[in-house]
């Protein structure tokens, strides 16, 4: 996570050169996950190639992914959090737990604001509450409510990415009830899980 901050830091100060110079600033998106994994060289004598090859370098690609769905800078695991007693000294919000492709278990999933400019991570700190208000309605099942939190919360987030996110999964959620009543099958038990339908 040190790292990952030093590297928005850094490119906080990159893009204030590139706006000074009229060039487009630079976003960058940071998925972490902690698991084991294997190491090993792949290839021929010819072409040979260091990699790694699990399912936790899989999950945290798709963190990767997600920041740009979340309007987040760095996504962590909370396996990675454990690891560091909870990663106190960092700014967070709990996103939610999230069951990406391919994926039989779900993960709690937390944005670390360190590293952003002071006016975003105050922004973000200000609708934390109303963020996990929403998400607690959503793995409740309280749909309607999650639907007013969320609607609103799209209006006072700066991007509204996360609020249209989990908008997308309760409309999702909704056309699954209005199916399973219309082929008189019993629906599936709720279990709470963002799922993202990109990978």
């Amino acid at each position: 996570l040190g790292a990952s901050v030093s590297m928005l830091s850094s490119l906080r100060d990159f893009n204030r050169q590139r706006i000074e110079g009229n060039k487009i600033p630079v976003n960058i998106g940071i998925g972490i996950h902690t698991g084991e994994l294997m190491l090993g060289i792949l290839g021929e004598e010819e072409r040979m190639q260091g990699t790694v090859i699990s399912d936790s370098v899989n999950f945290a690609a798709r963190l990767e992914t997600l920041t740009k769905q979340m309007g987040a800078s760095i996504l962590t695991s909370s396996d990675t959090l454990k690891g560091m007693n909870g990663g106190e000294g960092y700014l967070k919000r709990y996103m939610g737990r999230i069951r990406v492709m391919g994926k039989t278990e779900a993960v709690e999933v937390y944005e670390i604001l360190n590293g952003l400019p002071e006016e975003e991570i105050e922004a973000k700190l200000r609708v934390k509450s109303m963020l996990r208000e929403g998400i607690a309605a959503f793995e409740a099942e309280d749909m309607a409510a999650a639907r007013s939190v969320f609607t609103d919360l799209g209006r006072e987030e700066h991007n509204g990415k996360i609020a249209a996110l989990f908008l997308g999964c309760i409309d999702r959620y909704h056309s699954s009830q209005l199916e399973t009543t219309r082929r008189g099958v019993p629906a599936e038990p709720w279990e709470g899980i963002l799922k993202p339908e990109s990978k």
